[in-house]
């Protein structure tokens, strides 16, 4: 995968399509649309997911993707989770950007997106379902380096926590490695970041000591990080 928001999501939900006639074959249940920007251009060549929402995140076969046209159109006919029941039947699906190289992802995006993303229903009586939806503001990109304070040398293997600033056991993201690619957090937010590797004292920019970061959208920040070395870590090659 390339990579749901007060953001705006600005959604056309309808149900298309009627039952089949006697004589007809049953329509094969798909769920299509036309995604726009937040000028209401259209948003072509974005990453977009299908997640039925009665299957666990954690099960891969409840998702799917698809990559929207030249003019903003998609088009999802192999329906996510097919193997967990009959997609005929009234089944619930989510339909969003996820598309990280452009600054979508449902995780940066779920906090707000969790209160607002209306669900696609598909079901025999209505098996098309046409969803047009506007992109959401983008996420912003951190990219963070953690180092050994004593020593100014990189440390590798540290994990990052963000959390909503307000909302200190609401996680928005766990154990994002560092890397060259940045993690991708939610605009508009104050958001705590939290930093750590074992053998190193936490962060002092963290969830509890810490300034709360905002990010515009789209707004790349790196961040750079001192780790102070455990007392019984100290002295021993890191």
């Amino acid at each position: 995968m390339r990579g749901i928001p007060s953001l705006v999501l600005c959604c056309l939900l309808s149900d298309a399509g009627a039952t089949a006639q006697p004589n007809e074959p049953a329509a094969k249940p798909a769920i299509f649309g036309r995604v726009t920007d937040k000028d209401g251009k259209p948003a072509k060549n974005i990453q977009l997911t299908a997640w039925r929402v009665d299957i666990p995140v954690i099960n891969f076969s409840s998702f799917r993707s698809v990559i929207t046209d030249q003019e903003g159109h998609y088009r999802f006919e192999d329906l996510p989770g097919s193997e967990y029941g009959d997609v005929a039947q009234d089944r619930e699906y989510l339909v969003f950007a996820s598309d990280l190289e452009a600054g979508y992802s449902y995780i940066s995006q779920y906090p707000v997106y969790r209160a607002h993303a209306p669900v696609v229903r598909v079901s025999a009586q209505h098996p098309l379902a046409e969803f047009n939806f506007r992109l959401p503001p983008k996420s912003g990109f951190l990219s963070f380096r953690a180092m050994n304070r004593a020593t100014g040398a990189p440390i590798r293997g540290a994990t990052i926590d963000v959390f909503l600033g307000d909302e200190l056991r609401k996680g928005v993201l766990w154990g994002d490695q560092g890397s060259d690619k940045p993690v991708l957090v939610p605009p508009n937010c104050d958001l705590l970041i939290h930093v750590k590797s074992q053998g190193y004292e936490e962060s002092y920019v963290s969830a509890w000591r810490g300034k709360p970061i905002r990010f515009t959208p789209g707004e790349r920040i790196n961040i750079d990080l001192l780790l102070e070395p455990e007392q019984s870590a100290r002295g021993a090659p890191h």
